[in-house]
């Protein structure tokens, strides 16, 4: 059975991203600025796959968010979701804590997790085929969507759960 696992951070500035069975193969993709690109760059990722799983990150808008930022933030979530749903995928939400917990995220600001997190990205990525390549064009858009991904992997085919820590991370976080 060929199966496809996806990682969706549905921001603006957010991508998808997906492993499949084959551990050396990887896809990832910004956001598309339109649902008709959403659903295409879907499509795309999981054509001819028998099983997909899928987790989108559960986000929210924050008080000091415009209206107009919270709205296209609502709106490609919404988005995201209703792709997921007309598409019959098995999907979950899941919390940035719960994610970033299971890579060992330490405490930081959020622009130097952001740093860090891309890094971890990269370097997960630094050894798989990454949208046809070897050359690693992991980005801010696609980090925390290659990770998600990863995490649904991590839980749906490894057996992971949230109180294992994976064989790829110590303890303190680092890569081992």
């Amino acid at each position: 059975m060929t199966e496809a696992y996806i990682g969706i951070d549905p921001g603006k500035s957010g991508g998808i991203a997906c492993f499949y069975n084959d551990d050396d193969v990887v896809r990832v993709s910004k956001c598309p600025d339109t649902p008709e690109g959403m659903y295409t760059i879907y499509g795309i990722l999981t054509h001819g796959y028998d099983k997909i799983y899928a987790y989108i990150e559960h986000v929210w808008g924050f008080p000091s968010d415009s209206s107009k930022t919270a709205f296209v933030f609502g709106l490609n979530y919404g988005c995201w979701k209703t792709i997921l749903e007309i598409s019959d995928c098995q999907y979950d939400t899941v919390n940035p804590r719960a994610w970033q917990k299971h890579f060992q995220t330490p405490k930081m600001e959020k622009r130097e997790r952001k740093q860090w997190l891309k890094k971890l990205a990269a370097e997960s990525a630094a050894s798989l085929e990454v949208n046809g390549s070897r050359t690693n064009n992991v980005t801010f858009n696609t980090a925390d969507a290659l990770l998600i991904a990863k995490y649904c992997k991590d839980i749906k085919y490894r057996g992971y759960n949230e109180k294992t820590t994976p064989k790829h991370i110590s303890k303190k976080g680092n890569r081992k």
